[in-house]
Parts: structure tokens; C-alpha cells; sequence
């Protein structure tokens, strides 16, 4: 084979040949694509300068061929010309590749060059190997290009503290750096237990017998390094230990402390957050991170229950922790607060601490040397060493936290955009999951993430079956390539002019946090929120205004206390967060939430908006030609329809309504004067038509054919009068509108049958009979547990009562009972009961008139007996005498009838008097030909307070009423008055009922006469 197959001229650029036997004539130098991707600006890529002969060349090999590559710091992609990417295809190079349409322009003359193709492949340099390597393949004649990213990643490039630095420091501070465990001098970590602790010895967890000599190896390195000891005699706390192997072949051991920390309590010490430290980094430039050698460790726990409470069990034996360990509850708060008291107490400044991760900062060298050598100092006093792997010096930018820290400001470290850029589709919800949790880690950076997301978010919710569609395929994408093209996010400074801007969509809301920097706003921080269910039900302003308090709430740390400008797209906005707004209740409790903050809201249109891109719906109409404010009243024309109508139905009028199209010409002309829309003139500076809608401000006008449509959709869970106005007055209107919604919810079948029933009427006290024994009542107790019925008979009279004790309560023997009672004391002149068979019988009524006695019936159930008013005995009243007892007495002279008359009155006067005002009662409204409702018996929860049929009223007896059956007539039943109220019939049911009415009128009439007339021949 030739050896030269491979090579590139470095004359000409050509693969095949080699420099000293090129026949090229032209020396030419050629252009140097340097090339910086930016997709915000239209999928241009700028380019790009030229560049000397002696440039830094390597050979690299591409898909397993050879390239010699121009080495290109300032390069952020890798670049091919379309020549030697033909050659490279002719010798089989190992690569998957795309077409791709964008293009360049050159830095120094804005000329453009044509990107024709996209490819990935392996490269490899010395012993190092990257996979899916993106290279860009352009139509220009060009040299190859080995960019920024990939150079430092093969060890091309190193950009690092110059080797004095390190060096400077290591032998300054060699303690810190030795590789050994440090242990904090003057102080051991005490853990405090629960006044009710109680531990628990676990028994061992076996470990697998391949895994033993590894456990057995990490175990030995513990004890060597002073971190774990054995522990000798009994202990009262013991966990298991957990193996878990790692891919590389190596384990991780880890002790299951969580029956341990169930004894434990927590120290609440404070842990800052990374917003904490981005706070202080405003106006510094030079950074150094420090990492503390197995930091946890080396803090000592003190002798006794503190270290007990660690031990644990393996196949070696028990063993403890002499150092803070992970897995205990509270270490991460002790450790944060202990490192931090370290460096504070000992007057360092310029840095901050998260757990063992420190880092300092400051804004020159000089400065930041002095710092530097205070912390450095003060951790080599107290014992603690350092991770020389991990520590980074007087850098312009560090990674800390997962973020890229640098004079310029906060952006995302390349291991995140690594990891978003190699995430593979999802297959299911869980991989959706966790591709939204890698995401919403660098939510600070990502603009509108809230709706970007929302098509995979929806595959997460329950019951959503899992579909891979165009719109999943879109997001997912888009968010892959979120953070390639990001800008640097500035630091806060308290000093600076500062805005919130905010706005909603209708799946979520965006907002940023912004400051001036030299005339320039640049964003501090990005916040979404995905609406939830009711909200997104939420109309568009209430959302826009929900929009502003959640972005001030999200940014609270930077706000309170300062002046700041709150921005938004939404023209009305500015009214209703201004003093002298009248919101509804719900946007009013928003408004006095931001009471505490010192803002004013400023319109800022769409196009001027950086949050605008939540506001952008999936799908727009671009058939519509809408400016600003009559694009609000349309998209709130629409979000007020009713969710089961649609805008179409509220545009198309019926033809027979004529109030409604004169009404809109009214509205266009202006000409109220002599039209039939006298009803809607006191409202005209309010309306307007949108897209063929009356609206009402932001209220939908509804024509007469659709009035029960939208009362019987705002009536769906059956409000009340007043919750049912407040629903449909945020949406719809019409003139008369709070009468309609009375109505309606008066004449709601349901509602009348689950509602409470009429308040009693005032008592009706009866008159006391002329003598004894005149007027009596009868009703029967029972039955009892025996089975035995009691029948009583007491006189209105006297009171006095007549007990018999019988097995059945049958008509022969009700009447064998009331015989032997009247053969004692008389026949009375009327006898009171009730309507049961027994009492209503023909036998009954035959034995009642052969003695001459009248028979008044009273409604079942409904039992109030009168007290005792007369102030004698039921024995004096009915005989005329006191009975002789046992106890000695004097003869007394009887009172005469006025006088107990006189005290029955005034003492049931008396008892009228409370009962009427302790039940406020009131007279019934219900007269003869009224529909009723019925109460009846609640045999179970879902039983409704009256009976779903109604009735007629067919005679008013004083506190009672006759009532029939509306379905069957004949039906007729005795009822009081408080056990009926009266039906409220809709105006399509009254109809029904007089039709019957008639109809049953007729039938009547024919029966009687064909009674008649059989009745002459």
C-alpha cells in the first residue's frame, strides 16, 4: 500500500500525495474556517479569517482515516471542505451523515459559505478516542478544522493555571495537599438523640461470596485511613451494609442508617442554595474551587452514643464510624454549618461554601492571592486536607455546582449540555420523566420551558396512553438543543435597575428576572410553571395576572425590599393592579398578595416581551389580522364561551330573533333612538362586536335561543342563587340575567327535591271542650318488645287517660276496648285519630255512628300532645273531686269552670307564644290548587327530603291539607302543612299538568253522561 494513500498535501490540501512531490504551481494560502455556532440567528454560523502557513497542525484520525487538522481555539464546531470530504467517502470513511442546509459568513468580509452536509464519526488522537464527533461539511475550498471543544477533549489543547501557580501553592501548603484524611482539630460532632429513642440491632445482610474480597479490600482502606474501627463487646444499635457494584467493576459500600435515624434528631441548621452563592459572585473575576478529601470523614464523632449509633455488620464482624459518615439524617446540615463557622470565625472573606465544595472570588489576582492564602491557611490549621484532583486555581471560569461560573456570568457546564444533546427518545413515562428532571436542572437557562415541555409532560399524566407523536418528536428535539445556544446569564446586584417580566400561555407561565448593565438589559434568571388543571381554566387576563404574582413570589429573594419594574404584554394589566382597580375577588386576593412589594406595572408589547414565547399559542390563525387590543378581546371572546358550546353557535343568531341583529347594527351605527334594543341602551358604551359576538366588556352577550342552554350548564352542580350569578357573571350576560338565574334555580327539580323543607307554621291551640269526657282522642303505642300494642284514649277535657293493653290492633277489638271504656264514663260527642285501617274501617265508622259519635281524622305522624295548662288533676276535672290517698288532707273548695278555663287559655297562650318564636315559625303560603311536594322517609343517604312526585291541593282544613295524586286522582291523602311545600313548576311542566287536567275534566264529563243517560233509558 502506499504510504501516502491517506496523507494530506500540505501544499494543496489534496489526500493522495504528499508536499515535496506535489505538482501543484499556486502556493495559495487558503481560508481558515473558524467557526462559532449561534442557531438564534437564523442558522447562520459565522466564520471566519485567514490564517498564516504556521499554523498548529495535528494529525487526527477521522472514521479511521488520517486528517492533518488545523487546530482552531476560538472554533466552537469542526470543519470539513467538500473536497476532502468526497476523498474521505472514496476511502470508506466509518461515519453516518445528513444533509444540511444552513450557512456561514466570514467574520472580516460577511461573505457566506454554504453548509451542504452534517456528519458524526470517531475520531481518535494518541490514546485518546471521542464517539459522534459532529463535523460540518462546507462547499468552499478550505482546511480542515479541529474546534475549541474537541481539541481540549482529545488533549490537543489544555487551558489550565500555569504550572508555577500549583506548584506555588502545593509547596507553600503541602499538608493540604497530601492525599491523607484530614481530621478537624478542637472539635467533635456530637449527634442528640430523640427523648423517646429506641434503637434496633439488624441482623447481618449476607454478602454475595464473589463480592467479599472487594468489601474485604474497602474495609482494610477505611481502617487503614482512621475512618472506621472495630467495635468490641455489645452495642445497642446495628445496621446492615449495602453492597453496590459499579460498572467499572469496582463497589460502593453504604450503611442502611434509616431504623439508626429514626432515634436521631435533626439539626436545623441552614443549607444556602446556589442562588445564595450566584448572589455574591457580581463584579468578580478571577474564582478558585477548592474540594475537601473525603470531607464528611473528617469531621470526628465524640466518643460514646455518637458513634455507637453508626455501627454496622458485615461478615468481618462490627465496625464503626469514627468520622461523620453519609447516610446519617442530619450530616449534611451539621457538616454545612461546621465548615462554615471554620472559615467565618477565622475572618475569611470572598468565599462561600456547599458542603464540602468551596469557592472563592474576587475581582483582581492581587486581591484574590490574599484571600486565597487566608482560607488556605485557616484549613491547613484546623487539620482539613484537600483533593488536588479537584481543586481549581485563580481561573477566569470554574464549574461549580453544575454551573459554569465566569466574569462574564452563569451559563451551563458542557457535561449538561452533553447530557441533554446524547439523550435518547423515550420509550415510555418513566424515560419522560426523567428526560423533564434533566431538563428542569438547567431550568435557569431555558426560556418558555413550561410550554416547550407541555406535549411531553402530557404523556406523563395518569391514564394517558403512551403515543410518540410529531408534536413529542418537535419538544423533545427542541429541548435537546436547548442549552447549545444559550446567553450567559448575568449576576445579581442589589444595585442595579432591576425588572421582572411575565407572561402566560394557556398550558404555563414564563418569566425573568432582569437587570441594566451599561444601558443593556441582560436576564438573571429564568422561571416556567406548568398551569395545573384549574387553572388552565382560568380566562386569559386572570392568567396573565396570576402570571405576575407567581413571578414576584418566584423571585422573592431578589425583590422584597427594593423598587423593581413589573413588565407585562397584557394591556389591562396596568388597570387592575392600579389603586383605584375593582377586580374580581380572585385577582383582588392576587393584588393584596403583592402588597408588600414596592413595584409598578409597565405595558411592554409582545414583540418588546423576552417572555412572549409563552404567550404564543400551538396553533395560530393566521387568517385573522388582529392588532394588540382586539387580539385580547377576541382570545377573550372565545375563552368566555361556555365549555359546551362552541363561539359558532354564539355567532349564528336564528333568524327569528331580531332582537339580537338589531342589536349589532345598533352598536355599529350608534343609532339607539326608536330600535328594539331599549333593554341594552344603559349598557351601549360597554359593548362591541368581535368576529360576529356581542361582548359585553369581557362578556359574551347571548341571544334569547341560547338563555337556558347557558342556565342549564351554569346550573350543572346546582348552585345556589348567588354562587350561580357569580359563575355566570365573569363570562356571559343579557338584560335580566339575575331574574333568569332566580328563576331557574326556584324551579329546579332537583334542588326542590333535596332542599329544606318550610318552616313550621304557628301553633294552633285547641279550644277546651265544654265539659269532660265530651271530646276524646285514641292512638296506639307499640308495638312493644313483648308484641303487645297499648291503646290510649285520653280526654281533651281533663287529660285524663284510659290504658288498655291489647295483642292485635284490629277494628273488632279496637271497638271491644272503646265499649268497656264509654260503659265506665259515657259515649263522648267526638272522637280524634288517626288514618290508620284500623280506625277508618267500615266497622268502625258503623259503630261511631250507631253511638253517635263524630269522627275527626288528623294527619299520621304528627303527634303534639298539649301539656298540662289547667293546673288539676285529669281526675278532679272528670269527676269533680280529688281521689283519697294516703296522704292526709283538708278539704278544699273546688275552682270553679271559668277559672280553669282562664288558666287552659293563658298558659296555652303562653306555650303558643315561645314555640311560635323558638321555630320561627310562619303561616303556610300553600291554598287550595297549588302543586305540592311530599316528605318522606329517608331510608338511606342518597334519599331525597321529598318524594319525586308531586301534588294537588284539593282542600285547606285549617293547618291541614287534602292532597291527590297528580298521576292517579282518586289517591287522596290527609297531610299537615308542614309536611308538604310548595312545587315550583317550570313553564313546559305547567302546561303538561292543565292539558292533563283537561283531559281528566273530559273524561269525567263523558262518564257522567253516559251515567245519565243509562240512568233515563
Amino acid at each position: 500500500m502506499c504510504p501516502a494513500k491517506k496523507e494530506s498535501c500540505g501544499k494543496c490540501g489534496h489526500i493522495g500525495h504528499f508536499a515535496k512531490v506535489c505538482r501543484s504551481k499556486n502556493n495559495y494560502q487558503t481560508k481558515v474556517f473558524s467557526v462559532e455556532d449561534n442557531e438564534s440567528l437564523g442558522n447562520e454560523v459565522f466564520a471566519i479569517e485567514l490564517s498564516p502557513e504556521d499554523e498548529p497542525e495535528v494529525k487526527v484520525t477521522v472514521g479511521g482515516q488520517e486528517v492533518d487538522m488545523l487546530i482552531d481555539s476560538g472554533a466552537s464546531c469542526n470543519v470539513l471542505d467538500h473536497q476532502l470530504w468526497e476523498q474521505l467517502q472514496s476511502n470508506g470513511i466509518n461515519c453516518r451523515s445528513q444533509s444540511e442546509n444552513r450557512s456561514i459568513r466570514s467574520y472580516a468580509t460577511a461573505s457566506k459559505v454554504q453548509v451542504e452536509a452534517k456528519l458524526w464519526s470517531e475520531v481518535e488522537f494518541g490514546s485518546k478516542r471521542l464517539s459522534d464527533v459532529e463535523f460540518l461539511v462546507i462547499s468552499n475550498k478550505g482546511r480542515p478544522i479541529l474546534g475549541r471543544k474537541r481539541a481540549i477533549q482529545l488533549g490537543v489543547v489544555a487551558i489550565k493555571v500555569p504550572e508555577s501557580d500549583v506548584s506555588l501553592v502545593e509547596s507553600e501548603f503541602q499538608e493540604l495537599f497530601s492525599g491523607k484524611v484530614g481530621k478537624l482539630t478542637n472539635y467533635s460532632v456530637e449527634l442528640h438523640l430523640k427523648p423517646d429513642a429506641k434503637f434496633v440491632a439488624q441482623p447481618c445482610r449476607r454478602v454475595p461470596y464473589s463480592l467479599r474480597s472487594k468489601v474485604e479490600e474497602k474495609r482494610t482502606d477505611l481502617e487503614e485511613m482512621d475512618i472506621i474501627e472495630r467495635v468490641e463487646g455489645p452495642t445497642p444499635c446495628v445496621s446492615p451494609i449495602v453492597v453496590v457494584p459499579k460498572q467499572n467493576g469496582d463497589i460502593t459500600i453504604c450503611v442502611d442508617m434509616r431504623m439508626a435515624n429514626t432515634a436521631l434528631e435533626r439539626s436545623r441548621h441552614l443549607i444556602p442554595t446556589i442562588d445564595d452563592v450566584l448572589s455574591e459572585l457580581s463584579g468578580n473575576a478571577v474564582f478558585t474551587k477548592l474540594d475537601l478529601t473525603m470531607g464528611f470523614h473528617q469531621l470526628e464523632l465524640k466518643e460514646g452514643i455518637s458513634r455507637e449509633v453508626t455501627t454496622f455488620t458485615n461478615h468481618a464482624g462490627l465496625f464503626r464510624y469514627k468520622g461523620l459518615m453519609f447516610g446519617i439524617c442530619s450530616a449534611p446540615e451539621l457538616y454545612q454549618h461546621i465548615i462554615d463557622q471554620v472559615l467565618h470565625s477565622a475572618g475569611c472573606t470572598g468565599c462561600q461554601n456547599i458542603s464540602d465544595d468551596i469557592v472563592a472570588y474576587c475581582k483582581d489576582v492581587a486581591e484574590h492571592n490574599e484571600r486565597l492564602k487566608k482560607v488556605l491557611h485557616t484549613l491547613k490549621e484546623r487539620g482539613l486536607t484537600l483533593n488536588k484532583k479537584r481543586c481549581v486555581f485563580r481561573m477566569n471560569e470554574i464549574e461549580f455546582m453544575g454551573h459554569l461560573l465566569s466574569a462574564k456570568g452563569i451559563g451551563p457546564t458542557e457535561s449538561r449540555v452533553k447530557a441533554l444533546q446524547e439523550a435518547r427518545e423515550s420509550t415510555n413515562s418513566s424515560e419522560v420523566r426523567s428526560f423533564l428532571g434533566l431538563v428542569n436542572f438547567s431550568v435557569r437557562f431555558i426560556s418558555g420551558l413550561a410550554t416547550k415541555a407541555e406535549p411531553l409532560r402530557r404523556l406523563t399524566q395518569k391514564n394517558t396512553p403512551f403515543v410518540w407523536g410529531k408534536d413529542q418528536r418537535k419538544a423533545f428535539e427542541e429541548l435537546k438543543n436547548s442549552l447549545t445556544d444559550v446567553d450567559t446569564l448575568a449576576y445579581f446586584n442589589p444595585a442595579l435597575k432591576t425588572r421582572v417580566v411575565a407572561d402566560a400561555s394557556p398550558v404555563g407561565l414564563g418569566a425573568v428576572l432582569l437587570q441594566e448593565h451599561d444601558e443593556v438589559w441582560r436576564a438573571v434568571c429564568y422561571a416556567n410553571k406548568t398551569l395545573s388543571s384549574v387553572e388552565r381554566r382560568y380566562s386569559q387576563t386572570e392568567k396573565e395576572a396570576l402570571a405576575l404574582v407567581w413571578s414576584v413570589k418566584r423571585f422573592h429573594v431578589y425583590l422584597l425590599g427594593r423598587e423593581f419594574e413589573l413588565a407585562t404584554d397584557h394591556k389591562p394589566l396596568e388597570i387592575i393592579y392600579s389603586p383605584k382597580s375593582k377586580p374580581s375577588a380572585r385577582v383582588e386576593r392576587w393584588v393584596l398578595r403583592l402588597q408588600p412589594y414596592h413595584f409598578h406595572v409597565v405595558y411592554k408589547p409582545g414583540k418588546e416581551n423576552i417572555a412572549d414565547t409563552l404567550s404564543r399559542l400551538p396553533h395560530t390563525d393566521e387568517g385573522k389580522n388582529l392588532d394588540g387590543t382586539e387580539n385580547y378581546v377576541y382570545f377573550i371572546t372565545v375563552t368566555a364561551v361556555p365549555k359546551a358550546m362552541s363561539a359558532k353557535e354564539i355567532e349564528e343568531v336564528p333568524s327569528n330573533d331580531k332582537e339580537m341583529e338589531c342589536l349589532r347594527q345598533a352598536i355599529q351605527t350608534g343609532r339607539w333612538v326608536g330600535t328594539e334594543c331599549s333593554e341594552y341602551l344603559h349598557v351601549a358604551n360597554e359593548l362591541c362586536v368581535v368576529g360576529g359576538i356581542v361582548m359585553r366588556g369581557t362578556r359574551i352577550v347571548i341571544h334569547k335561543a341560547l338563555k337556558t342552554t347557558v342556565l342549564t350548564i351554569g346550573h350543572e352542580e346546582h348552585l345556589g342563587v348567588v354562587g350561580m350569578k357569580q359563575r355566570l357573571r365573569t363570562k356571559v350576560w343579557w338584560p335580566k340575567l339575575e331574574k333568569d338565574v332566580e328563576r331557574f334555580v326556584k324551579t329546579c327539580d332537583t334542588c326542590q327535591l333535596v332542599g329544606r323543607p318550610d318552616p313550621p307554621e304557628p301553633v294552633a291551640s285547641t279550644e277546651l271542650p265544654p265539659g269532660p269526657w265530651r271530646s276524646v282522642a285514641i292512638d296506639y303505642l307499640g308495638p312493644l318488645p313483648t308484641g303487645e300494642h297499648i291503646l290510649v284514649v285520653v280526654d281533651y277535657y281533663s287529660r285524663y287517660y284510659e290504658v288498655a293493653v291489647v295483642r292485635t290492633v284490629a277494628s273488632e277489638k279496637t271497638i271491644e276496648c272503646l265499649e268497656t271504656i264509654f260503659a265506665r264514663h259515657g259515649l263522648p260527642e267526638l272522637l280524634v285519630g288517626e288514618n290508620g285501617p284500623n280506625l277508618v274501617s267500615q266497622k268502625f265508622e258503623a259503630f261511631l255512628k250507631e253511638n253517635g259519635i263524630k269522627h275527626r281524622r288528623v294527619t299520621a305522624r304528627w303527634a303534639q300532645p298539649n301539656g298540662e295548662t289547667t293546673g288539676q288533676t285529669p281526675a278532679f276535672l272528670l269527676m269533680g273531686r280529688h281521689p283519697r290517698t294516703k296522704l292526709p288532707e283538708l278539704s278544699q273548695p273546688s275552682n270553679g269552670d271559668e277559672d280553669i278555663r282562664d288558666r287552659d287559655q293563658l298558659m296555652k297562650f303562653k306555650s303558643k307564644q315561645y314555640a311560635d318564636v323558638s321555630r320561627n315559625a310562619k303561616m303556610s303560603e300553600v291554598k287550595e290548587g297549588d302543586l305540592v311536594l311530599m316528605k318522606q322517609d329517608k331510608k338511606n343517604k342518597l334519599s331525597t327530603t321529598f318524594e319525586p312526585q308531586f301534588y294537588e291541593v284539593k282542600e285547606e282544613k285549617g293547618n291541614q291539607v287534602v292532597v291527590s295524586d297528580s298521576e292517579n286522582p282518586a289517591r287522596v291523602l290527609h297531610r299537615k302543612t308542614t309536611e308538604v311545600k310548595q312545587y315550583h313548576p317550570t313553564n313546559d311542566q305547567l302546561s303538561d299538568t292543565k292539558a292533563n287536567q283537561e283531559e281528566n275534566t273530559t273524561s269525567a264529563s263523558v262518564e257522567d253522561g253516559r251515567s245519565s243517560r243509562f240512568g233515563k233509558f
